[in-house]
């Protein structure tokens, strides 16, 4: 009788990178859910940016980031900033590297030329901003001083994790396969939140869908700082015996056309210690195709 062999998991083509990436409006819509004792906070930011492919390359491409709009529910505490840090960066000149994630900020020269024209404004706009210090103000041009400081902060944030997803050049199948990390900043005080992601193949995706990628993280825990979350919710709480375990889950969902260019992407994160906080980021991209000028 001949043995039955194990099943094998559907082997889908390349998820290889469009030739001649389409220009784009893309429209990210970020929801922000956040509980510490008793206070609340929620906000919804919106931004539409307009990408313009520059250059194309067989390591990359270059395109050209204009934030056309920018609104969000909330414009209280820290979130007053972000009206400043949109016009701060408002256009940036970004390259890929092979698997489509943002590799480097190619106009930083022009954006600490612009935020040394900021400065001044927003120093004298928050003097009485007990949240918002010129410490605070001048760290942003550190960031923008480092090298690759700038390109870790906008990769680990929502909006630029889904236009640039890093997706392209694998084989994905209906079992999920290591891809990489991902880091949430700042979970709590300065505390960060690593990740170790698989992804694996979305078997059922919607009409005009041609490829579907899910992505899960799960807590690095070699890299995580467990004792200092446990530090910093017995400040809170004045609890030594609270149990501190941190609950975390992430999830990712991106759909390409035939070409495979990047039609929707979806992002949700969500960790808590229950009993002392709970945070959930709802994150989602649409995209359209930019009319093109006659």
């Amino acid at each position: 009788m001949a043995l039955l062999s194990p099943p094998v998991a559907p082997v889908f083509g390349v998820l290889a990178p469009p030739a001649l990436p389409a220009n784009q409006v893309c429209t990210v819509t970020v929801q922000t859910f956040h509980h510490l004792g008793n206070t609340a906070y929620e906000n919804t930011a919106e931004t539409v940016f307009e990408k313009t492919l520059l250059r194309a390359g067989s390591e990359g491409h270059v395109f050209r980031l204009l934030v056309r709009s920018f609104t969000q529910t909330n414009t209280s505490g820290l979130n007053r900033l972000d009206e400043d840090m949109t016009k701060l960066k408002e256009e940036l000149v970004v390259e890929t590297d092979e698997a489509g994630r943002l590799r480097r900020v190619l106009n930083k020269s022009q954006l600490k030329q612009r935020f040394e024209e900021l400065r001044p404004s927003m120093l004298r706009k928050y003097t009485d901003a007990p949240f918002i210090t010129p410490g605070i103000i001048n760290n942003i041009g550190l960031v923008l001083e480092g090298d690759g400081y700038l390109e870790d902060v906008l990769n680990a944030s929502p909006e630029y994790s889904l236009l640039f997803p890093g997706l392209y050049g694998r084989a994905y199948t209906a079992t999920p396969a290591p891809l990489g990390r991902r880091l949430i900043p700042r979970v709590l005080g300065n505390l960060d939140l690593p990740l170790l992601t698989a992804a694996a193949r979305t078997e059922s995706v919607p009409a005009g869908v041609a490829y579907g990628v899910y992505v899960t993280g799960q807590v690095n825990e070699a890299e995580f700082r467990a004792d200092d979350l446990q530090q910093a919710t017995r400040a809170i709480t004045d609890q030594f015996d609270l149990d501190a375990t941190l609950r975390a889950r992430h999830q990712e969902s991106y759909e390409f056309d035939d070409r495979h260019e990047l039609l929707f992407g979806a992002q949700l994160t969500d960790y808590r210690v229950p009993g002392v906080f709970s945070t959930q980021v709802v994150s989602t991209l649409k995209t359209a195709a930019l009319p093109s000028l006659q």
